[in-house]
């Protein structure tokens, strides 16, 4: 078995990040999170503290002006993303990759 990690820069990154932060938004996250506290599921739920849910919970209660979500939720991600990164460095094995993709995949599995 072998294990392969991307390394994109990160401000890629981070753009990657804010625009699906963004399309999560329109795709009718917030709808999705009012709906299920209208439902009777608590904000303190596990669920309901994950990335997305977690800062719209927050915004729904008062503690962040909803112009702030769609960045929020990216500065979750990219923590979370801060905190993957370091925990696969320190696993023996693993081969990163970076752009473009596909050449250099070709090239580590001997395709290329």
């Amino acid at each position: 078995t072998r294990f392969f990690a991307i390394e994109l820069d990160r401000e890629e990154l981070r753009a990657r990040v804010l625009s699906r932060s963004s399309a999560m938004l329109e795709a009718g996250l917030t709808k999705e999170v009012k709906a299920l506290l209208s439902a009777g599921v608590p904000p303190s739920a596990k669920p309901m503290q994950s990335i997305g849910y977690k800062e719209c919970v927050e915004t729904m209660s008062g503690q962040y002006p909803e112009s702030t979500l769609a960045e929020r939720i990216a500065q979750s991600t990219m923590k979370l993303a801060k905190r993957q990164r370091t925990w696969f460095r320190g696993e023996a094995g693993v081969e990163w990759l970076t752009p473009p993709l596909r050449e250099n995949l070709f090239q580590a599995l001997g395709l290329a």
